[in-house]
C-alpha cells in the first residue's frame, strides 16, 4: 500500500482573459490555465496546473501565464514541500539517516548500482560514499528517477516561487502539513523506502515510460488525460488511492481557495491532476456557483 501511494505521488507530478462559454462539468478544454469569477469576487483569480518533475529546459511560462501572475496579488502553492529553492543544495539534514546505512537497507549489490548511476551524473558525483550511505532511500529514488529522464529536472513550482518573490507577491500554501493518511516522505518507514528504491532500480524502464507519458500529456495541456493516468488503474477502474491523493485533498482545499479569492486576486498553482475529474477543483468550484472558464494559450 505504501509503495502504491508513493508511486502515485511520483505520477502525480503536483489556464488571456476568456469570454468563452463555460464548458460542461464532464468536458474540459485542453489548457492548464483557468479563470475563476463569481459570487463574492471583486476580480478574477486563476488556477494553473503544474507538473512537479520535468526537464528544466521544458519549463515554459508564456506571457499569457506571466500576465495573470502579475495581475494577481498573491500566489498559492500546494504545500510546504515547495519552498524557495537554494542553488546547489542537494539535500538537507532531514534527508540523512542517523542509525542506519543505505547499504545495509538495500544490500551491497543495489548500493553499488546506486553508486554507479550517481557517479555518471555531474550533479551527484561529488557525493562521497560515506555521505551517500546516510541519505534516505526515498531521496535516492527520486534522484535516480529524474536522472533516468536524461536531463536536469526541476518543477514549475520552483520557477513560480522565484517569480513570486521577484514580483513581491504574497505567497501561501493550501496545506501546511500532510493530510490524514497521506504519506510525507518522513512518515514512511526506512525499510519501506528501501523497498521502493529496490523497486525503482528493478523497474526503471516502466517508471521512465510512465513519467514520459505524463510529461507528454502535460505538454498537450490535456488535463483529463493526466488525471486518468493518475486516477485510473490498468483495469479501467478508479484506483482507490486516487481518493486519498486527489479527491480528498481537493475537497479540503476548496474553503481555503474561496477565502483567498474573496480576499484578493489569487494565482493558484498545483499539480495538474487536481484540476479535472468528478471531484477536481474545477468541478468543485462550479458546484459552489463559481464560473470557471478555460484560458486558451
Amino acid at each position: 500500500m505504501i509503495n502504491k501511494t508513493i508511486y502515485l505521488l511520483i505520477l502525480i507530478f503536483g489556464l488571456l482573459s476568456s469570454t468563452q462559454a463555460q464548458v460542461s462539468d464532464s468536458a474540459y478544454q485542453q489548457t492548464l490555465l483557468w479563470q475563476v469569477n463569481g459570487p463574492g469576487l471583486s476580480e478574477p483569480s486563476y488556477l494553473y496546473g503544474t507538473i512537479h518533475s520535468i526537464c528544466k529546459e521544458q519549463i515554459i511560462l508564456p506571457d499569457s501565464i506571466l500576465n495573470k501572475i502579475k495581475a494577481a496579488k498573491g500566489i498559492f502553492f500546494e504545500g510546504l514541500g515547495f519552498k524557495e529553492p537554494q542553488a546547489g543544495d542537494l539535500f538537507d539534514s532531514g534527508d540523512l539517516m542517523q542509525r542506519k546505512s543505505l547499504q545495509k537497507l538495500i544490500g551491497k549489490e543495489y548500493f553499488e548500482k546506486v553508486k554507479l548511476i550517481l557517479s555518471q551524473s555531474n550533479y551527484y558525483k561529488s557525493i562521497d560514499e560515506a555521505t551517500l550511505n546516510q541519505i534516505k532511500p526515498f531521496l535516492i529514488s527520486k534522484w535516480i528517477e529524474n536522472l533516468a529522464l536524461g536531463c536536469k529536472t526541476s518543477s514549475y513550482e520552483d520557477s513560480l516561487w522565484r517569480l513570486g518573490i521577484e514580483l513581491q507577491k504574497s505567497i501561501d500554501v493550501l496545506e501546511r502539513k500532510p493530510p490524514p493518511g497521506f504519506y510525507h516522505k518522513d512518515d514512511i518507514p526506512l525499510d519501506a523506502q528501501a523497498q521502493k528504491l529496490i523497486f525503482t532500480l528493478k523497474n526503471m524502464n516502466t517508471i521512465v515510460s510512465s513519467k514520459l507519458l505524463t510529461i507528454s500529456l502535460y505538454g498537450e495541456k490535456n488535463i483529463t488525460a493526466v488525471y486518468n493516468s493518475v486516477a485510473i488503474n490498468k483495469s479501467g477502474y478508479k484506483d482507490p488511492q486516487a481518493e486519498l491523493i486527489l479527491d480528498q485533498r481537493n475537497k479540503r482545499w476548496i474553503p481555503t481557495i474561496e477565502k483567498a479569492m474573496k480576499k484578493q486576486a489569487t494565482f493558484f498553482a498545483f499539480g495538474c491532476a487536481h484540476l479535472a475529474g468528478e471531484n477536481g477543483v474545477i468541478r468543485l468550484l462550479r458546484k459552489k456557483g463559481y464560473i470557471v472558464t478555460p484560458i486558451i494559450y
